[in-house]
C-alpha cells in the first residue's frame, strides 16, 4: 500500500478542485466543505500554496485561483513530451488500416512542417519527406490547424501572406475559407476531396490537441486546449473514393482523439 504524506496529499487535493475548470475561484469555506477538512487546516494549506505561487488570492473577494507556478511547471512538462513518439504507433495503425501515407505536422508561423511520417510498403503511394514545409493554407492540412486558431490569428494570416491558388479549385476567397473552417470545427476533421492543394491527391486531416498553458485556463475565450499538431492521411484520388473516405474518417478521428488524450486532454 502506498504511504501518503498527509499534508502534501491535502494540498494536492485542494489544487485538484480547480482541475475541471468549472470554477475559477474557491473560498476557504467551500474548500473546507469539499475536502472535509476544518477551516484552520485549509487556511494553512492555502497560505502555503500562495507563498509558492501555486495559488493566488483575489484581494477583492478573498477567494483563491490558480497561480503562475503551475503554468511554469506545465510548460516545462509540455516541452519534455515528444509528440512524435506518442503519435508513432497510431500513425502505424492508420497505415495498416488505410494503406495510405500518414503525416504529422506542426504549424510554424506561416508554414506547416512535416515532423514525422509513415508510409505503406508499396510502390504506389504519395511520397513526403520529414522536414518538408508547406503553406499554412494547404488543403485539409491547413484547415485542421486554422479551424481552431484564435479568430484574430486567422484574420491576420488571411491578410498576410493570404490564401494561395495551388490548383484551379483552391479556395482563395476569405469568407468562403472561413465557412470551410466552421465546417471543420463542426465535424471535427477536414477533407480535401476536390484537389485544393495537389492535383490527383486527396487528404483527411484531424487536429491533435494538447492542454492549453495553465495560465490561460481562466480565460473566457478559450476551450482549455490548443491544436499542437495535425495528423493527415494522403493518397491519390483514385484510392480515396467517397466510400473509402467515409470508411477512413472514423479511423483518423479516433487516432487524433487518442493521441490528444495521451497528451493530457480529457476525453469528451
Amino acid at each position: 500500500m502506498t504511504s501518503l504524506v498527509p499534508a502534501i496529499d491535502r494540498a494536492i487535493r485542494a489544487l485538484y478542485l480547480f482541475k475541471d475548470g468549472e470554477r475559477q475561484e474557491y473560498g476557504v469555506s467551500e474548500i473546507s466543505r469539499l475536502l472535509g477538512l476544518n477551516k484552520s487546516t485549509v487556511h494553512n494549506i492555502l497560505n502555503t500554496l500562495v507563498y509558492h505561487n501555486f495559488l493566488i488570492q483575489n484581494e477583492a473577494t478573498r477567494r483563491y485561483r490558480l497561480g503562475p507556478a503551475l503554468a511554469e511547471m506545465s510548460n516545462v512538462a509540455r516541452s519534455q513530451i515528444d509528440i512524435r513518439a506518442i503519435a508513432r504507433p497510431y500513425m502505424r495503425r492508420l497505415v495498416e488500416q488505410t494503406s495510405a501515407t500518414i503525416l504529422l505536422g506542426i504549424l510554424n508561423g506561416t508554414n506547416i512542417t512535416v515532423v514525422d511520417k509513415d508510409e505503406p510498403l508499396t510502390n504506389v503511394r504519395v511520397a513526403a519527406s520529414i522536414g518538408m514545409r508547406i503553406p499554412f493554407c494547404a488543403g485539409a492540412f491547413g484547415k485542421a490547424f486554422l479551424a481552431y486558431l484564435p479568430g484574430e490569428t486567422v484574420k491576420r494570416l488571411l491578410v498576410d501572406p493570404g490564401l494561395q491558388a495551388f490548383t484551379p479549385t483552391s479556395i482563395v476567397d476569405a469568407d468562403q475559407y472561413r465557412a470551410a473552417l466552421a465546417a471543420v470545427r463542426a465535424q471535427g476533421y477536414a477533407i480535401d476531396d476536390n484537389e485544393e492543394y495537389l492535383l490527383d491527391v486527396g487528404a483527411i486531416s484531424v487536429p491533435v490537441f494538447a492542454p492549453a498553458p495553465v495560465s490561460s485556463i481562466n480565460k473566457d475565450d478559450g476551450e482549455g486546449q490548443e491544436v499542437t499538431a495535425v495528423i493527415t492521411l494522403v493518397n491519390f484520388n483514385s484510392r480515396l473514393s467517397p466510400e473509402k473516405i467515409a470508411q477512413f474518417i472514423p479511423y483518423i478521428v479516433a487516432a487524433g482523439r487518442d493521441i490528444s488524450e495521451k497528451l493530457g486532454v480529457l476525453a469528451r
